[in-house]
Parts: structure tokens; sequence; C-alpha cells
């Protein structure tokens, strides 16, 4: 069996009164791994979860949820899911029962998350901020969203790798660089859209970008293939190869990104 390694760069810890080991001073935590087999790191102090490294997963299905207290965030994130079809859930929902705190986590900041090859789903509630997130190869899923309807994400890279890929951004976004790889993608934008630049991946796939607000200033989108759609608000749009621009399919209006 492959060892499963939950490291801390740095920081005292010891084992802890659950089946996992705890920190002392301002990294105050417990991970237990449940019957089920789901990782759960629970912070239960405001303080920052600090220079966490998750590495050495194998090719087995992983579920990890990062959870905390009501103000808690995490400094320096590091994790490499390996192969499977893994899961990797950072912060809460107001929904959440399986947590101590009602509200939500106030993300992750700076970060380097890489899903690995498999079929994967990430979820991210908070701000994403300063960081990269790469799904690699497989039909993934990414979710970021920050019940505060903040930016959920900016300064960051978020590569979906190859593969049928699913993107929601669930509020505002800032400086982003976007990477949808070969495949079949949809990339949503529930919220305003700032500085992002939209790589569709040159393939012969058809993707789907949807922005729900008309409220967009500095999008600039590349790798669009015949046939790829956007929908701005209730406006449809279709990529016109031959003209290097996108057609409104009611009207024949065009823009370009």
């Amino acid at each position: 069996m492959v060892a499963t390694t939950i490291a801390f760069a740095s920081g005292s810890f010891v084992k802890g009164k659950r089946t996992g080991i705890k920190g002392t001073g301002v990294n105050q935590i417990d991970v237990t791994k449940q019957a089920n087999g789901v990782f759960v790191v629970e912070n239960n102090r405001p303080n920052p979860i600090r220079n966490l490294l998750m590495t050495d997963f194998g090719d087995q299905n992983t579920v990890v949820k990062l959870l905390g207290g009501p103000k808690t965030s995490i400094r320096g994130l590091e994790a490499f899911m390996g192969g499977g079809d893994d899961f990797l859930q950072i912060g809460t929902k107001s929904t959440d029962t399986d947590t101590k705190t009602s509200k939500p986590q106030d993300g992750s900041r700076p970060t380097y998350i890489d899903m690995g090859a498999g079929d994967d789903s990430f979820r991210q509630f908070g701000t994403f901020k300063n960081g990269t997130f790469r799904a690699d190869t497989g039909d993934d899923y990414a979710l970021f969203k920050d019940p505060k309807d903040k930016f959920v994400v900016r300064n960051s890279v978020v590569d979906m790798g190859d593969g049928d890929d699913t993107l929601i951004f669930g509020g505002n976004v800032k400086d982003v660089d976007v990477f949808l790889g070969d495949g079949a993608d949809t990339v949503k934008f529930n919220g305003k859209v700032r500085g992002v630049d939209l790589d569709l991946g040159s393939d012969t796939d058809v993707d789907e970008v949807i922005i729900k607000k008309n409220d967009i200033k500095g999008l600039r989108i590349t790798g669009e293939s015949e046939g790829d759609k956007l929908f701005i608000g209730s406006s449809e749009f279709t990529y016109d190869a031959t003209r290097d621009l996108w057609v409104n399919d009611a009207n024949g209006a065009t823009k370009d990104f």
C-alpha cells in the first residue's frame, strides 16, 4: 500500500487525541482518516494553517477536506493528489454539517495544487489568491466560490488540462490566467470578469464559455476553434474561424476579444 503523507514545512507536531497528528503553536490542527477513507484536516483556531504539504497519495481514489474555524485560512498549501479519481475541498459552506463552524473559510493563499491524472473534483470556498491550480488529465470539475460574494480568484493560474472539464467561478474574478486544454470544456463566470486571459486550447472540440453578467473588463480569449460557443447574459455567440470573430446567433452582430 502506498503511504500517505500529510506533512508540514514548519511547526512542531505530536500525536493528537484522535487518530492523527495535532500541531502546536499557531498550527493547531487535527488530521483524521475516517472509516470511509476521507481525510479531514480540521483547524479549530482562527490562526491560518501554514505551509501544509500533501503528497504521496499514489493512484488510489483520495478524498481530502480542509476545514476550519470561522476566520481560518490556509497559507502556503502544496497538494499533489496523484492518480485516481480524487476529491479535494478547501473551506466550508454555510450548509456543511461536518465542521464545527457554520461560516466559510477565508480561502487559500498562496497555493499550488496539482490534482494529477484521473477524473477529479475540486471545491474551494473562500478566496483563491496568488495560487496555481492544475487539474491535469481526465474529465475534471473545479468550483471556486465565496459565500461573501467577493473575488473568488485573484492573481492566479487555473489550468484544467486535457479532458472534458467543467470550471465554475461562482463569483467575481480578477487577473486570472485560465487554460482549458484539449477536450469539450465548459467554463462559467457567475460574477464580474476583470483582467482574464482565457485560452480555449486550440482543439477541434466545441468549448462553451458562459458569462452570466455583462460586466466584463479586460477579457482576452485565445485558442478558439470553429463552432465554440460564447454566452453573455441572454446573448449567444458562435466562433467563426474564417472571420476570427464571435458572431451573435440572433442578429449577426460580432464581438472580438
